[in-house]
Order: structure tokens, then sequence, then C-alpha cells
């Protein structure tokens, strides 16, 4: 090998081992990031040439990248005061999909895979995303949000709910609710119960209000107004699926069956009404993935329930939906994509297969909320690598200088 050749062998040493701390210095600039995973770069040596008279005698030509690995190692927990914070004890990921992305299911092939759990709700607050937005997806590969209702039907007709005792009339198929206070009305609604001429009249309809007298006169129309007693344990209404009635503490119960109700207290009547609770916050996650929800309404009612899937009602019980943990053939076969982000490469050589999105099965894979995975770059490794990367390059420079040197002295024979 001549002396030439040995200099280009230094010089595979030098633009290597550069290349090795670009490595190194990445790991260390991302030691405070969440969820990060180190890399480390493998060499390998370049084709040998056989010198001499048999091929046991080879001489190398230097050094080349064999590859550069993610360390998929478990890294330590750090507390936090959100329970939106999320840490995955086992070897799992979390999936995730493109900003803006709310229905489903996305496919393994179209989401993205991630250890950094620090998710929040979006401006909406009703979308579980992380900081770059991107959506986290549940077991059934829809994007995790939560429904601003406690009821999946949505509301219609709003109407009032009066006292329990009126003047005796003649009998109405419709339940009363109090005259409203005409200085901000606009109609009537159904079931509003007026007084003209010391009569009692109850709107079989919504009636528009004409704004200058508290009612049309009843008497002369009745198509939409109707004489009678309205004693509430003697007459029944008809109301529409999603009609929202206010009880006089506040509180709204929604229509469900849409059928003849009698009496006027939807309180003892759960088989026909359901209270509106509207969503406030994430409870916490199980290590199971079950996300506890609170809803309430300005009347003091509450209740915590459970999340079960993109447009479903959330559940008093367990729920077989769950925050979506993915389980990855070959991790280091993923692709960084940023953001700290992996996207699969598929079923290639060294590729990573097709992940499996389902969920944490609580034993050998949890999920720990109000904590979040630190990065698993350890510091003291990571010097001791730089100062074996400086001193590699050092000697390979000294090749480089040695060979030159002896160059130099076989031009020197012709003095």
């Amino acid at each position: 090998m001549s002396l030439t050749s040995t200099m280009y062998t230094g010089i595979t040493g030098l633009l290597n081992q550069s290349e090795g701390m670009g490595v190194i210095g990445n790991n260390i600039a991302n030691v405070n990031t969440v969820g990060f995973k180190g890399s480390r770069m493998l060499f390998s040596d370049v084709l040998s040439t056989s010198i001499g008279n048999n091929s046991v005698g080879q001489v190398g030509h230097g050094q080349q990248i064999q590859k550069v690995d993610t360390v998929f190692s478990q890294s330590t927990m750090e507390t936090s005061t959100s329970p939106t914070d999320l840490f995955i004890q086992g070897s799992t990921f979390f999936a995730v999909a493109n900003p803006g992305t709310l229905s489903g299911p996305v496919p393994e092939t179209g989401a993205f895979y991630t250890r950094a759990g620090s998710f929040r709700l979006d401006t909406t607050g009703l979308n579980l995303i992380n900081p770059d937005n991107y959506n986290v997806l549940d077991s059934e590969k829809n994007p995790i949000r939560f429904p601003q209702y406690s009821t999946s039907l949505a509301p219609t007709v709003v109407t009032q709910l009066g006292p329990t005792t009126y003047p005796p009339e003649t009998a109405t198929a419709f339940a009363p609710v109090p005259t409203p206070n005409v200085a901000n009305l606009t109609y009537y609604p159904k079931g509003t119960v007026v007084s003209v001429g010391g009569l009692n009249y109850v709107a079989l309809n919504i009636v528009p209000y004409n704004g200058t007298d508290p009612v049309a006169n009843p008497t002369l129309d009745p198509a939409n107004w109707q004489r009678g007693t309205f004693n509430p344990s003697a007459v029944a209404a008809t109301y529409t699926s999603g009609e929202v009635v206010t009880s006089t503490d506040g509180s709204n119960y929604i229509n469900i069956t849409g059928t003849t109700v009698p009496g006027l207290n939807p309180v003892s009547d759960p088989t026909n009404w359901e209270i509106i609770l509207t969503f406030q916050k994430v409870v916490s996650v199980s290590t199971t993935g079950e996300i506890s929800l609170l809803y309430a309404d300005n009347a003091g009612n509450s209740a915590t329930v459970f999340y079960n899937g993109n447009g479903n009602q959330p559940v008093a019980t367990l729920p077989t939906v769950f925050v979506a943990t993915a389980k990855v053939p070959n991790p280091p076969g993923l692709v960084k994509v940023g953001n700290s982000l992996y996207r699969e490469s598929g079923v290639i050589i060294g590729g990573s297969g097709t992940p499996v999105i389902s969920g944490p099965n609580g034993s050998t894979e949890q999920i720990i909320s109000s904590n979040l995975e630190l990065s698993n770059v350890d510091l003291a490794t990571e010097f001791v690598k730089m100062i074996q990367t400086q001193r590699a390059y050092s000697a390979n420079s000294k090749t480089i200088t040695t060979a030159d040197e002896m160059t130099q002295e076989v031009l020197n024979l012709k003095r």
C-alpha cells in the first residue's frame, strides 16, 4: 500500500469521526428533551486489499459508517401537575395523527409514533393534542375528542319547567311552564302559561311574541293557545327527542325518548330525561389507558365518567376504548421525522415492521398519568464518547502528517 493510500485511510477516519461527533453533539443538545432517545454511531472497516503470496495478508483501507442506531432504552420519569402528561412504562409508543385530523380510523402506516407524552387540550378544549398540534389517537385509531355534553343527543327547543300547582281550569294535554319575562321575550315556548282576564292558557306551539302586548289574545288564537288546568299530576306533554327543558334550579334535561311524558319533574324520570352536563377537564388516565373526565353544570350537578371513543357518549362504567399504544416490531428501524416523532419504515430488511395500535395491557405496558419520560441521554457516557472521538480524530490526523513526513523523506533521497 502506498503512502498516498495511507493518507486517504486517515481521511476516512477524520470524516467519520467528525460525523460521530455530530451524533454525540445531538445527544447532548437533547439531554432535556422530553421522550428523546439518544443515538449511537456504529463503524466498520473498508474492504481490504490482499498482499503477499497468499490471501491471508490483507491491508485495510480505512473506516466507514455502518449505521446510526437509535437507542430505545427506558428512561426515568418526571412528575408533573397535569393529568394529560403521560409516561409509558414499557417499550410501546403513543400514536398521533396529522394536525387537524378529527376523524378516523387512522391507519398504522399513516400515524406517527412518539414517547413524548406531553399532551394537552386544544383551543376548543375538546381535542387531545401534543405541543405541535398532532392529534392523539385512541385504541380504535380515532383522534381523541371529548364530547362537549354528557349526552350524545343534539339539543333542539329549550323550554322552562315551572311551579308545581296551577289554578284549576279545563284539562290540557300540555305541561305548563311559567310566564317568561316579557321584557326579554322573543317567543313563548311550548307549554308557556299566561293569564288573561283571570283565565289561564297554555301555548300549544312556539308562539312568536309581537313585542307590544303581553300575549296575542289566546281566546282568538285557538291554534296556538288552549285553556286548561295545570295540575302536573294530571297532565302530560309530548316532547321531541332532543328537546331540552330547564328546571327551576337551573339544571338542563334532554328528552331521550320523544314520547308523551307525564308530570313536570325530569329528575324523577330517568327513563325519558337525561341531565345535560358540560365537559370540564380530564381528571386522570389509568395504567390501562382509561380516561376519566369531569362533567358539570352551573347548578352544581357533576359526574366523573370515562371517555368512550370519538363521537360516543361518555360512560360511567369502564370503557372499551383507551389511549392508544403502538407495538413496533423493530423500534430501531423507525424513521425520525422531527418534533420527537417517528414514522414506520415498513417490512423492508432492517425496517421497523408494521406497528400494531391497541392499548396498554396494564402489566408489562402501563401508562402513568401526571408524569413525563425524560431523555435517555447520559451526559457522563456522552462526554467519555466525546473524548474517545476527539482522540481518534487526532490520531487519524497524525496518520496523515506522518505519511506526509515519510513522503518527504523519499523526496529528500534525490539530494
